[in-house]
């Protein structure tokens, strides 16, 4: 198999050569810096003529149940931690099997791993997929630190419409800036969608940040229920907020 990990390459089409992501799963190109978890196979991508910025023969990769991508966190202040003050954009094409209502499947988590030596609640940032009314909806969810008297707490928004299981090829983001709650936007296809907190509320509070990896297509050691099952292409992390311009020409 072969990926791509840098904190510098870009995307390799038209569409998505603007930005440069810190981390970017394209299934095209060089080797990276992760470990393979279970069975993960190549599948056709999103391709010419419904997406013609694509090559002809763009794959993904197909995840099952027990697969996963597993990045090592480098260390403290790592480009894959993020606090405060920090942007993000989380992104992927997806091609999804069943969600099922109020599951929480996962696209890219950074933490909650079940790891040992790290807190259960240790979740930096996620973006999945969460079941609602039979769509997929887009999600972001982190776990703030605790502060003096007050203990951790889960903030995670959920837009209001999402992506069809079996439905072919959606592309899903979400941005944010940690510390400014009124920040968070999701996309579908290309499109900004509204959503709520439906968790914890939103929050100036900073996320909790360690050195726990950063897993792709699942989370909590596995979890059969927060598993991704199906084919993901071009899943990527930014350390800025991606612009509403720029992510229509994803779609």
């Amino acid at each position: 198999m072969h990926f791509v990990k840098s904190a510098v390459v870009g995307f390799l089409t038209t569409a998505v050569a603007l930005a440069k992501p810190a981390l970017h799963f394209d299934f095209e190109g060089e080797q990276g810096d992760f470990e393979i978890v279970g069975d993960i196979s190549f599948e056709p991508g999103p391709r010419p003529p419904e997406f013609p910025d694509f090559a002809k023969k763009n794959r993904g990769a197909l995840f099952n149940v027990d697969s996963r991508l597993v990045v090592k966190d480098p260390g403290e202040g790592s480009f894959l931690d993020f606090d405060n003050g920090d942007a993000i954009s989380l992104e992927a094409w997806v091609s999804s099997g069943s969600v099922g209502e109020d599951d929480n499947i996962y696209l890219i988590g950074k933490g909650r791993t079940n790891n040992k030596g790290f807190a259960a609640n240790n979740q930096n940032y996620a973006l999945h997929l969460r079941g609602q009314g039979g769509e997929g909806c887009v999600s972001f969810l982190f776990f703030s630190r605790p502060e003096k008297d007050k203990p951790g707490d889960w903030h995670r928004w959920t837009s209001d419409i999402g992506v069809l299981s079996g439905d072919g090829w959606s592309h899903v983001a979400v941005t944010y800036e940690f510390g400014k709650p009124k920040s968070v936007q999701g996309y579908v296809n290309g499109k900004s969608v509204s959503g709520k907190c439906d968790m914890g509320g939103a929050t100036e509070r900073p996320p909790v940040v360690d050195d726990d990896e950063l897993w792709i297509a699942s989370t909590l050691g596995g979890s059969r229920n927060n598993s991704f099952v199906g084919v993901l292409d071009e899943v990527a992390i930014h350390r800025e907020i991606l612009s509403s311009q720029i992510i229509a020409r994803r779609y």
